[in-house]
């Protein structure tokens, strides 16, 4: 079935971090700053959701119905806290 991992990414030519999502398959180990994301989840200047999809040459990703909840609620949860953080654009 394979996980979802999660990274929060603070880059300093962003106004607000941005997660990374990775797909690991169940023998697969997540080992930072390795592997390559497929999605970036980010918040857009009007307070809503966006999610960047990356092309993996040598992956294919197939997600569950599971796996697309996961998703939505953690960038709803991410939206909520950047939201609430009162940051300047």
């Amino acid at each position: 079935m394979g996980k979802l991992i999660f990274e929060q990414i603070d880059d300093v030519r962003a106004t607000h971090p941005y997660l990374f999502v990775y797909f690991l398959a169940d023998h697969q180990t997540f080992k930072l700053g390795r592997g390559h994301p497929f999605m970036q989840i980010e918040v857009t200047r009007d307070g809503r959701l966006s999610f960047n999809f990356y092309r993996i040459d040598d992956e294919n990703i197939s997600l569950t119905e599971e796996h697309w909840e996961k998703i939505l609620a953690v960038g709803r949860e991410f939206l909520k806290e950047t939201l609430e953080s009162g940051d300047e654009w």
